[in-house]
């Protein structure tokens, strides 16, 4: 499956590059060294978000075929997952049942500046097969 952080990827280059503008700002100790940090950080939230989303529309891709050609009798989705197969029902490719843990469907922290968060609207029949399984602790997926 697609992995939009997958281990010296696109994504990962990016909140590295983010991070390491925090870092900066944090030892330069002075509004001079925080406005260029926030300045580069701010360039880049954007094209975070922006790749975020491509990538789910990617995995939502990739599932659709999945679905088509596995024919599953349930989908289990976990974090980013469970998103995956959120959108996937909300646009018809899925209505059977389907097991989510703490799908991300929104982020807390730097995750937030970058998540395509969303509210997913599924169809009534579709929504009762739907379990949904989140943690009232969770600190990065509320």
């Amino acid at each position: 499956a697609y992995n939009p952080l997958r281990r010296n990827g696109p994504m990962a280059a990016c909140l590295a590059y983010v991070f390491s503008f925090g870092a900066a700002a944090r030892y330069a100790g002075g509004s001079i060294g925080l406005s260029v940090a926030g300045l580069a950080s701010a360039g880049l939230v954007p094209f975070l978000q922006w790749r975020m989303r491509v990538a789910m529309r990617r995995c939502v891709a990739l599932m659709e075929v999945a679905l088509r050609r596995e024919k599953p009798d349930v989908v289990v989705g976990s974090s980013w997952g469970g998103a995956v197969a959120l959108k996937c029902i909300e646009q018809g490719y899925w209505a059977g049942p389907a097991v989510l843990l703490a799908p991300a469907i929104s982020a807390r922290g730097v995750w937030n500046l970058a998540w395509p968060s969303f509210e997913p609207e599924l169809p009534a029949a579709a929504a009762a097969r739907v379990l949904v399984v989140q943690g009232d602790r969770d600190d990065t997926v509320p």
